[in-house]
């Protein structure tokens, strides 16, 4: 699954999203403060009527992804809208999906930028 160019792994049999990766330029987007998002252990699996197949990306539905990068805290945001009703499931250490109604509405990133030395 893509959101512009960050690729969510998603495992083809289960469609368990099993981390993020790929080359996103737009990572330090504006400045927020955001801190980690309140958010617990978890599996996030893609329902959906498209079949998957290995090495396929699939773009992620919604226009208008927001990216926020906190520069003190060291996490990104990259967010289709707002929600305080979203569960945030930490998917793997650094990414944590937000998801509300059923539905992605942000990725949460913890990532270590090449220089940083926390």
């Amino acid at each position: 699954m893509l959101i512009g160019t960050l690729q969510l792994e998603v495992d083809v049999e289960s469609r368990d999203v099993l981390f993020a990766w790929g080359y996103f330029p737009n990572v330090r987007g504006s400045a927020a403060e955001l801190g980690a998002p309140n958010c617990f252990p978890g599996r996030v699996s893609i329902s959906s009527v498209h079949s998957f197949h290995s090495g396929v990306s699939l773009e992620v539905p919604g226009k208008g992804w927001r990216v926020a990068h906190d520069p003190s805290s060291g996490w990104v945001a990259i967010r289709l809208k707002d929600s305080d009703d979203a569960d945030f499931v930490q998917i793997a250490s650094g990414i944590v999906l937000g998801i509300d109604t059923g539905n992605l509405v942000s990725v949460w990133l913890d990532p270590v930028f090449q220089g940083d030395r926390r």
